[in-house]
């Protein structure tokens, strides 16, 4: 009976907590069987349940039938009495795409419509005609790809409290028998049979051929396999987010060593979950990756860097290691030293003044420095590093390539270049600017007139005091 699916399927949308009273959802609409028996269901229990229904249908438009497609939707939701968002997409955004990314694309295009459409009518859920033949696809889908158990554990029934899939628990068959009992014809979508696509091989050739030769119950077992992995999944991710809290100094800055104590497949899961902090999904992070930063962070190199998908670059440095958006490169510099007067560098402001030699403190030569005015050339200047450049640091023997020091300092490779130094006329380096001072132009006993300079860095640098942590 028609009122046992709808049982069945209301029991599913309580067990996983789907929709709750009074709110609205977006219930997407294509023609199928699916999607159409998961119209008519959620138009049943929306007063049981007490929640509202807005119907979208994205028209690709690639098909013969897609006209009669959005007319068939439209007729429903005049029949239901329900609102309808129809949007067609143009045609030529696909004509470059091949049939191996056409089916991801097309995916995507639906997702950002039906976000589009939730965010017009304040909805609160998106509901997707998903089941369980959908899920047994999925996995074995996933299997061919390479998948760890989070993949492997399938279609969720509800994804970030928002996505739903409430026929997740019904067979394609059992739909079906559905739709007959209520004398409800779908339209037929030829795409489904279109073997370019890798998911209707999975549908059309792999599972009949596994189901006939090898298992069959191979629908069911996979279903069971997803649904075991999606619990064990559940628990492994709780301890996941315990352990990126015990790891995390910042954001998006992680404790090394915390990081290795712990188990390999909690270690994976971290940085999967730092990537996606940053990007908000991680499709395209592939176990190479993973595996190369497990490489860099076990590893005796103190300061490595990997490029990552979607512009993200992860940083080991020394006993840290951090996710960042890759940072435009830094914009080299040379501006005139204002003496009395104030001079603004990209990293913060830099003041200066002139007084008497007297017995003040020295100071700490990182935010603020002296020098013998009659012992340095003027103008004086400020910059970036350039290659080769060497200074004589204070309280040192010799002279040391600049960037072997801020190596020592532990600044990270991508903002060495963006270390502001203070040089006189004759091109000699009187400061590297938030780290340590030249010998040259230093207080002596013989000294008269003092030039004092400070700087005050920006907030958001963090070259001075703190440049270990990164």
């Amino acid at each position: 009976m028609a009122d046992a699916f709808l049982q069945t399927t209301s029991r599913f949308i309580a067990d996983h907590q789907m929709i709750r009273h009074q709110e609205t959802v977006v219930v997407a609409v294509s023609g199928g069987v699916d999607s159409l028996a998961l119209l008519h269901v959620l138009s049943d229990l929306s007063q049981q349940l007490q929640f509202h229904l807005q119907i979208a249908h994205y028209n690709h438009g690639l098909r013969p039938n897609a006209t009669n497609e959005a007319y068939f939707v439209a007729q429903q939701a005049r029949e239901l009495s329900l609102p309808l968002i129809v949007e067609q997409m143009r045609a030529p955004a696909l004509l470059d795409f091949n049939f191996s990314s056409m089916e991801a694309n097309l995916r995507q295009m639906r997702y950002q419509f039906l976000n589009r459409v939730a965010g017009q009518v304040n909805a609160d859920k998106i509901a997707l005609g998903h089941q369980a033949d959908d899920q047994a696809e999925t996995i074995l889908l996933k299997l061919l790809r390479g998948a760890g158990g989070s993949g492997l554990g399938g279609i969720l029934p509800v994804r970030n409290d928002r996505y739903i899939r409430p026929l997740l628990c019904h067979s394609r068959s059992e739909i079906e028998s559905y739709l007959n009992r209520r004398g409800m014809i779908a339209c037929h979508d030829e795409s489904n049979t279109d073997l370019r696509f890798l998911r209707n091989k999975v549908r059309h050739q792999l599972i009949p051929d596994l189901k006939q030769n090898y298992n069959p119950q191979i629908r069911s077992i996979l279903n069971r396999t997803a649904d075991l992995l999606q619990t064990d999944e559940d628990f492994i991710q709780q301890q996941t987010r315990q352990a990126v809290e015990e790891c995390q100094i910042a954001l998006h800055r992680y404790d090394r060593q915390k990081f290795l104590d712990h188990h390999v497949a909690i270690q994976r899961r971290i940085l999967r979950y730092a990537y996606a902090d940053i990007v908000g999904q991680t499709v395209d992070l592939y176990f190479a990756h993973v595996a190369s930063m497990l490489d860099l962070l076990h590893s005796h190199r103190p300061n490595t860097e990997l490029s990552l998908p979607h512009q993200v670059q992860f940083h080991r440095a020394y006993d840290q290691f951090s996710f960042t958006p890759v940072p435009d490169p830094p914009k080299r510099f040379e501006l005139q030293l204002q003496i009395v007067d104030l001079t603004q560098l990209p990293s913060g402001i830099i003041t200066s003044q002139i007084f008497d030699r007297s017995d003040e403190p020295m100071p700490n030569g990182k935010t603020e420095a002296i020098f013998d005015l009659d012992q340095i050339q003027l103008p004086l200047w400020i910059r970036t590093r350039r290659n080769g450049d060497r200074f004589y640091p204070f309280g040192m023997t010799g002279s040391k390539k600049i960037k072997d020091f801020l190596i020592d300092q532990k600044v990270t490779k991508n903002r060495r270049d963006s270390v502001p130094i203070l040089i006189d006329s004759s091109q000699h380096i009187l400061w590297i600017i938030g780290y340590r001072t030249s010998q040259i132009g230093q207080i002596t006993d013989t000294t008269r007139r003092v030039l004092k300079i400070q700087y005050a860095p920006y907030c958001s640098d963090s070259s001075t005091e703190d440049s270990a942590s990164d």
